[in-house]
C-alpha cells in the first residue's frame, strides 16, 4: 500500500497528506452533511449521509476501477434489499457476497473496495443512531455516490490500493473476513454493551490490511487506539463548555487524516480520540472503546496466524500476502 499522498504508481515522497488535500476532503464531506442536516426532517439524514460517505470515499481511494463502482453498487443493492429482507439471513448473505468480492478483487486487480463496502454494510446495520431504513435509504445512497465522486474529482482513485495478490492470499482474505467477522459478532453479543458494534467495525478496519504484516500492523493499530482512548479518558473529568469537545474532535480528526500514511500510529490515536470526544465522550464509552480495540487486535492476530498455519498445508505456491516482508 502506498505510504504517501502521491499519485498511484509514483514513488513515496512524503509520509503525510498535504493540508490542501485534507481541506478539500473536509469541504466535500461537510457540504454533504450540511445539506443532510438542513434538508432532511429534523436532521434525520445526517447519520445516513455520513455512513454512506465514509465507505464511498474508502472504496474510491482503496480500489482500482471498476471495483469501487461494483462494490458500491453491490452495497446499494444490499441496502435496498433491507426494505424486503430485514432479517439476520440477509446480513450474512450480503456479508458473504461482499467478502467473496473482496477476494476476487484482490486476486484480479488488487485493492480493498469490497472490504470498504463490507465496512459500510456492517456500520449501517449495527450503529444504533441509524434511523429506519425507509427514511435512511435515500441519504445512504446519496452519501455513497458523493464519496465515490469526491474521490474521483480529487484524483484519489486507487491512491491506497494494494497490488494484485496471489490465489492463496485472495482465498485467505475471504476466510479472514468471514471467520473474524463471525467471531467478532459472537463476542459483541456476549459482551452486551451498547457500544459493542465498535468491536465489529474495528476488526473490519483492520482487515483493510490483513495477513501481510499482520502482527506489526495490528500491534501498531492497537497502540494508537490505546493512546487515543487514554487521551479521551484524560479529558473526560474536565467540565468542558458545550461545543469544546466537538471542536477538539474536529481538530484531532484533521490531524488523523493528515497522518494516515505515516508508519507511526499517529492516525489511529488521533482518530480514536476524535470519535470518542465527538460521539461518546463519557468514561464508560472510552473504556469500552479501549477494550474493543484490544480485542480487535487480538482477533486479527489470532485469525491471521491461524490462516497462515493452515496455508502451509494447502497447495498454494505463493505466500498469502502480497505485501513485502517486514
Amino acid at each position: 500500500m502506498p505510504e504517501t499522498g502521491a499519485a498511484p504508481g509514483s514513488e513515496p515522497s512524503r509520509r503525510v497528506l498535504p493540508w490542501s488535500l485534507i481541506c478539500k476532503l473536509v469541504a466535500a464531506g461537510s457540504s454533504l452533511l450540511l445539506l443532510a442536516a438542513i434538508l432532511s426532517p429534523g436532521g434525520i439524514g445526517f447519520a445516513p449521509a455520513l455512513s454512506g460517505l465514509i465507505p464511498g470515499l474508502m472504496a474510491g481511494t482503496m480500489g482500482r476501477p471498476p471495483a469501487p463502482y461494483l462494490a458500491i453498487l453491490s452495497l446499494a443493492i444490499a441496502l435496498a434489499s433491507l426494505l424486503l429482507w430485514p432479517d439476520i439471513a440477509g446480513l450474512w448473505f450480503f456479508a458473504a457476497l461482499l467478502a467473496a468480492g473482496a477476494g476476487i478483487e484482490s486476486r484480479v486487480i488488487g485493492g480493498r473496495a469490497f472490504v470498504a463496502a463490507l465496512y459500510g454494510w456492517l456500520s449501517i446495520l449495527l450503529i444504533p443512531a441509524m434511523p429506519p431504513i425507509g427514511a435512511a435509504l435515500p441519504w445512504l445512497l446519496i452519501g455513497l455516490a458523493w464519496g465515490l465522486v469526491a474521490a474521483r474529482l480529487l484524483n484519489l482513485t486507487a491512491i491506497a490500493a494494494p497490488p494484485p495478490s496471489g490465489a492463496g492470499f485472495a482465498v485467505g482474505l475471504v476466510i479472514f473476513l468471514l471467520a473474524g467477522l463471525s467471531a467478532a459478532l459472537v463476542l459483541t453479543e456476549k459482551i452486551g454493551s451498547p457500544f459493542g458494534h465498535w468491536l465489529v467495525l474495528l476488526f473490519v478496519v483492520r482487515a483493510l490490511t490483513p495477513q501481510g504484516r499482520t502482527i506489526r500492523a495490528a500491534l501498531r493499530f492497537g497502540a494508537g487506539a490505546a493512546v487515543g482512548c487514554a487521551l479521551a479518558l484524560f479529558m473526560t473529568p474536565f467540565d468542558l463548555p458545550d461545543g469544546i469537545p466537538l471542536l477538539l474532535a474536529v481538530c484531532l480528526l484533521l490531524l488523523g487524516l493528515r497522518y494516515l500514511p505515516h508508519p507511526l500510529p499517529l492516525a489511529p490515536a488521533a482518530i480514536t480520540a476524535a470519535v470518542l470526544l465527538g460521539t461518546a465522550p463519557g468514561q464508560d464509552a472510552a473504556l469500552f472503546r479501549l477494550e474493543a480495540a484490544l480485542i480487535a487486535v487480538a482477533l486479527t492476530l489470532a485469525t491471521g496466524i491461524a490462516i497462515g498455519l493452515v496455508w502451509r498445508l494447502l497447495p498454494f505456491p505463493a505466500s498469502p500476502s502480497p505485501d513485502p516482508p517486514g
